[in-house]
């Protein structure tokens, strides 16, 4: 539970906004101390940060305050089914992974904004990744290689999530602290949606994160973490051409800063051996990379 000054914190949103938004939209209901102070779970800091990205999008106010509680009541349902039958929610989010991808194949951004926001605003940014935005990307990589969507479709699709993932990011942004963990890929290495998403996982998680993007020179890899100080350096490895940049840039961080833990990510990154790797899902794997913060 947090006081209302850390829930402001952890959702990025200021004290008189968040007391705002709960007398005026009842987006969160906090508990109260004996004292009369209030408290927020985690839960609210969700309902909280799905408000602020929807208002990000591009929401109003009122529409937004009433999509977060739409989608709240929503998984209270779903988690209630008991009956052996697959809640819900499942076969929603299936439903929005085929939305998603149509859309994207129309080359329709209206329908993947309107997508992506309702995926963000109906559950936690951590499945939203996992379960709809990951495998609908997966989806229309699949549809490009096949010849049923078109390259500008592909691309048009991920620009848009990484724009979507670049305001997240920001509105999980912590202050004041020097980075404790280090996001990037290695030399070479272009695809770096993966690494982004992670990036605002560990934000979300609490930890005070650096995201360099793709293609990052060694050098400048090992510039970033004597400059920041940071204790752990998460690498995506994505295609195998990332393997051996990925290597050298481990080896080149163990040799001259072995007080730095770095993780590995990705799909090709289970070629590299002797490293710590990922084991994947963004919220396991980011309380894996909280547990060596130092």
């Amino acid at each position: 539970m947090y006081n209302i000054k850390e829930a402001a914190a952890r959702s990025g949103v200021s004290v008189p906004t968040l007391r705002a938004w709960e007398r005026r939209y009842a987006v969160v209901s906090p508990e109260r101390t004996a004292a009369g102070y209030r408290l927020y779970d985690d839960d609210a800091i969700d309902r909280l940060r799905r408000m602020r990205g929807l208002l990000g999008a591009g929401w109003r106010p009122r529409e937004a305050a009433a999509e977060v509680l739409r989608a709240t009541q929503t998984t209270v349902i779903a988690d209630a089914d008991t009956d052996g039958i697959a809640p819900s929610g499942h076969s929603s989010l299936a439903g929005m992974v085929e939305k998603l991808v149509a859309a994207a194949a129309a080359l329709d951004p209206a329908d993947v904004s309107a997508g992506l926001d309702e995926v963000f605003a109906r559950v936690s940014y951590e499945s939203a990744m996992d379960e709809v935005i990951f495998p609908a990307l997966r989806e229309v990589g699949r549809g490009w290689q096949a010849g049923r969507i078109s390259v500008a479709a592909e691309h048009a699709f991920a620009n848009a999530v990484q724009r979507r993932l670049a305001i997240v990011y920001e509105a999980a942004r912590r202050s004041g602290d020097a980075p404790q963990v280090i996001v990037g890929l290695p030399p070479g290495a272009r695809h770096d949606l993966g690494a982004l998403a992670f990036a605002v996982a560990l934000r979300r998680l609490g930890l005070d994160t650096l995201y360099l993007g793709a293609d990052v020179p060694q050098d400048s890899w090992l510039r970033s973490l004597r400059q920041t100080g940071a204790s752990v350096a998460v690498i995506g490895v994505v295609t195998p051409d990332d393997v051996a940049p990925a290597r050298r840039l481990v080896d080149a961080v163990s040799n001259q800063m072995p007080a730095v833990s770095c993780v590995l990510g990705g799909h090709a990154a289970s070629a590299l051996e002797g490293v710590r790797l990922l084991p994947g899902g963004l919220a396991e794997d980011a309380r894996l990379v909280r547990s060596l913060v130092r």
